[in-house]
């Protein structure tokens, strides 16, 4: 507590502009790397392929039943 003003708090400092490159490699070693980084972007691009492959399957599979139920 700032005995002066009597608050708990202070006000941040604050910068206008891009977000420097320093920053990022900041987050990157954080996770523990750049390979830790590109492993999790891997992952993420591995699941979003399946989930697009598993809807992709599931409709081809439910139409191909359609057309046996209808033509029996």
């Amino acid at each position: 507590m700032n005995s002066s003003t009597g608050k708990l708090t202070q006000a941040e400092e604050m910068e206008v502009g891009e977000i420097a490159w320093g920053t990022y490699y900041a987050y990157i070693s954080a996770m523990g790397g750049i390979c830790v980084a590109m492993f999790v972007i891997l992952i993420n691009i591995i699941t979003s392929v399946s989930v697009v492959f598993s809807d992709w399957w599931l409709s081809i599979w439910i139409n191909t039943f359609y057309v046996w139920t209808t033509f029996l």
